[in-house]
C-alpha cells in the first residue's frame, strides 16, 4: 500500500476516534432488525483472498487498526469441508464471519455504515436535500453503529446455514466469462440488535428514514436482487444495547 493510502487510512482512524469522544453531544437509537429476505455472506473463505479483501476495504475509506485487522482475519478465516468442491469454487465462496468463542455468525458494524451510505445516496437523489450533499462524510465522521460485532440470531429451529450458487458474467482478458459464485445464506427471519450513535441531533430524522429504506434495499450482496431487506423496530429501555 502506498504512503498516501497509509496516511489517508490513519487520518480517517484519527477522525473517528475524535468523533467518538464527542458522542454525548448527539444521541443514539437502539434497535432490532429482522431480515425479511435471505442475506448473503460477503467475506472470502480463501485465506489469501481474505487478506486482499481486508486491504481493499481499508482503501475504500473503511480503515482498521492493526488489532482490528487481526480480529477480522481470525473471525473470517473459515475452512469449507465440502469435498465435492473444486479449487475454483472454493475461491468463489463467501461466508459470514463467526464469533470465535461460540461460532455465532455476525455483521461488522462498518457494514451498517455502508448500508446507511446507500440509503443516504438514494435520499439525496430523491429529495435534493442540501444537507445530504456530503452524505458520505456525515456517515463516516458523525454516525457510529455499535458494537463492532453484531450477532445474527437465526430463527427458532434453524441451527445451520445453507449456500446459494448463482452465475455471474464478468470480463476477462480472454473475453466475457460466466463464473459460478457461491455464498453462505442467513435465512429470512434472522434478527440482530445494535445501536447507532450520532453526534448531531439533526441526523436522527435522517437515520430513521434511512433505516426505513431497508424494506426496499438491504444489506450485503445481491441487494438489487432483493436480498438482505429488513424491517426494524426501536428497542424499549429494558432492551437497551450496550457498547
Amino acid at each position: 500500500k502506498s504512503e498516501t493510502a497509509k496516511k489517508k487510512s490513519q487520518r480517517a482512524i484519527n477522525d473517528e476516534e475524535k468523533a467518538k469522544a464527542l458522542q454525548d453531544k448527539g444521541g443514539h437509537i437502539a434497535l432490532e432488525i429482522m431480515f425479511t429476505e435471505d442475506v448473503l455472506g460477503t467475506t472470502p473463505g480463501d485465506k489469501e483472498l481474505l487478506k486482499d479483501y481486508v486491504v481493499q476495504q481499508m482503501l475504500e475509506e473503511q480503515p482498521r487498526s492493526e488489532e482490528e485487522q487481526k480480529e477480522e482475519m481470525e473471525a473470517t478465516t473459515r475452512v469449507d469441508h465440502d469435498e465435492n468442491l473444486d479449487d475454483e469454487m472454493r475461491k468463489n465462496t463467501t461466508f459470514f464471519p463467526r464469533i470465535p468463542e461460540d461460532g455465532t455468525p455476525f455483521l461488522w458494524n462498518y457494514q451498517t455504515k455502508g448500508t446507511l451510505k446507500e440509503a443516504g445516496k438514494a435520499m439525496r437523489i430523491a429529495t435534493s436535500d442540501k444537507f445530504l450533499s456530503n452524505y458520505k462524510k456525515l456517515v463516516d465522521l458523525l454516525i457510529f453503529p455499535y458494537p463492532r460485532r453484531v450477532p445474527l440470531i437465526l430463527p427458532e429451529g434453524i441451527t445451520e446455514t445453507t449456500f446459494l450458487e448463482r452465475p455471474v458474467r464478468a470480463p476477462t482478458p480472454q473475453g466475457e466469462r460466466v463464473f459460478i459464485l457461491r455464498s453462505e445464506v442467513i435465512p429470512a427471519g434472522t434478527t440482530a440488535r445494535f445501536g447507532i450513535s450520532f453526534l448531531s441531533t439533526k441526523l436522527e430524522k435522517y437515520i430513521r428514514k434511512w433505516l426505513d429504506y431497508g424494506r426496499l434495499h438491504g444489506y450485503l450482496q445481491w441487494r438489487n436482487g432483493g436480498y438482505g431487506t429488513y424491517a426494524w423496530r426501536e428497542l424499549s429501555e429494558g432492551e437497551e444495547v450496550t457498547n
